[in-house]
C-alpha cells in the first residue's frame, strides 16, 4: 500500500489593513477652522444641467460630497433642518459647528412654497440647502451666465472698510490673517479688501467674530 503525504495546512488569508483615517486639525476657534477649510476647497464638479438656461451646476449629494470631507478634517459639521419663522413662515436653518469648541454660526432661509403640498415643501427644502451649503461654504455652485443678465457686483463703502479693519483688530487679526480671511469668502487670490463684494460682507464679520458666539 502507497502512503500519501499529508497536504500542509492552507495559510489563512491575511486580513485587509484598516484604511488609514484622515488627518484632522485641532483648531482652537470656528473662524480659524472655517479659514483653514476654505483655503483648501476645490472648486466642485458641476454634474447637473439645466435645459431652461443651458447652464451647469452642482447637485446638493455631489456638493457634499466634494466638501464634507475637507469640513471634517478641520473639525467642522453642518447641519440643515427645516424650522419655522415667528410668523409660521417655513423656513431653513443652516448651521455650522465646531467640533472643538462648541462655537457656531446659523443663518435661515426662507422656504418658498405654492400650496400646502409636501412634494413641493421636500423639493425647496433641497433647493434651499444646496444654494444654504454652498453659501455659507463660498463655495460656487452653478455657472455664471457670461454677463448676460448680470450686472458688476456693488463693492463695500469706505466706511465699511474701515470698519472691518476695526473689528479684525478688536480680534487680534492682523493684516494678512484678515486677507486670509477674505480670500476664503471671496476668492479673490489678493485677499484685498478693496474689491469686497457688498453681499460678502456680512459673511466676512461674522467669521471674524465666530468666537464671541455663545455656544
Amino acid at each position: 500500500m502507497t502512503e500519501t503525504a499529508a497536504k500542509p495546512p492552507a495559510k489563512p488569508e491575511p486580513k485587509p489593513k484598516p484604511e488609514p483615517k484622515p488627518e484632522r486639525v485641532v483648531w482652537p476657534s470656528l473662524a480659524a477652522a472655517l479659514v483653514a477649510a476654505q483655503g483648501e476647497m476645490e472648486p466642485v464638479t458641476k454634474d447637473q444641467e439645466n435645459p431652461h438656461y443651458k447652464s451647469k451646476f452642482v447637485s446638493l449629494d455631489k456638493l457634499i460630497e466634494q466638501t464634507r470631507p475637507v469640513l471634517l478634517k478641520h473639525g467642522l459639521a453642518v447641519t440643515q433642518l427645516p424650522c419655522v419663522s415667528e410668523l409660521g413662515a417655513p423656513m431653513l436653518r443652516t448651521t455650522v459647528i465646531h467640533g472643538g469648541t462648541g462655537e457656531r454660526l446659523e443663518a435661515d432661509m426662507p422656504l418658498f412654497v405654492s400650496s400646502q403640498n409636501m412634494q413641493q415643501l421636500g423639493s425647496a427644502i433641497t433647493y434651499a440647502r444646496r444654494y444654504a451649503w454652498a453659501a455659507v461654504l463660498g463655495v460656487a455652485s452653478e455657472e455664471d451666465d457670461d454677463g448676460n443678465t448680470t450686472v458688476p457686483a456693488k463693492l463695500i463703502t469706505d466706511a465699511q472698510r474701515k470698519r472691518l479693519f476695526a473689528i479684525a483688530k478688536e480680534h487680534n487679526l492682523d493684516e494678512a490673517q484678515l486677507r486670509d480671511v477674505v480670500y476664503g469668502v471671496t476668492r479673490d487670490k489678493t485677499g484685498s479688501t478693496k474689491t469686497i463684494p457688498s453681499d460678502k460682507y456680512d459673511q466676512i464679520v461674522e467669521i471674524i467674530r465666530a468666537d464671541e458666539v455663545p455656544f
